[in-house]
């Protein structure tokens, strides 16, 4: 449990935030470049169950604001990376990226009748291109 240090304040009855991540790597040779190829996932998890407590420690605060709720929050993501190495001094890389978020909230305290529950999801994909130059084995330059 994680309690925030001042006397009117949230309380985290239960956190948690499990994940995992997986990733596949092939190297080959096309002709003369050598080729990184990278697949990959990411999933991640995260759930905290909150309340307020009244001002118990007599600070002075703006409006006071009970909690109750649930929250939890779910990400996945999928990834494509390939670096080629063009020769020994150049190398270019690609990588792409697709995430999506799913973020809930269970009001359990529904003052008034008013239920503040709800859902949304964000998504969005991503993506770079990267220049390499290494002239030297101590010097390299690199440029996104």
């Amino acid at each position: 449990n994680y309690t925030e240090s001042v006397p009117s304040s949230i309380i985290h009855r239960t956190f948690h935030t499990p994940g995992l991540t997986g990733q596949l790597n092939f190297k080959s040779n096309l002709g003369n470049v050598i080729s990184h190829l990278s697949l990959g996932l990411d999933y991640a998890w995260q759930s905290l169950d909150e309340y307020k407590h009244p001002n118990l420690g007599n600070a002075v605060e703006g409006p006071e604001l009970l909690a109750d709720q649930e929250m939890t929050q779910q990400s996945v993501g999928l990834f494509l990376v390939e670096r080629l190495e063009l020769s020994p001094q150049w190398g270019v890389s690609g990588v792409i990226r697709f995430d999506r978020i799913i973020n809930k909230l269970q009001d359990q305290l529904q003052l008034g009748g008013q239920d503040l529950s709800g859902e949304v999801a964000y998504q969005k994909v991503t993506g770079r291109l990267d220049l390499t130059w290494n002239p030297s084995h101590y010097f390299g330059l690199y440029a996104s």
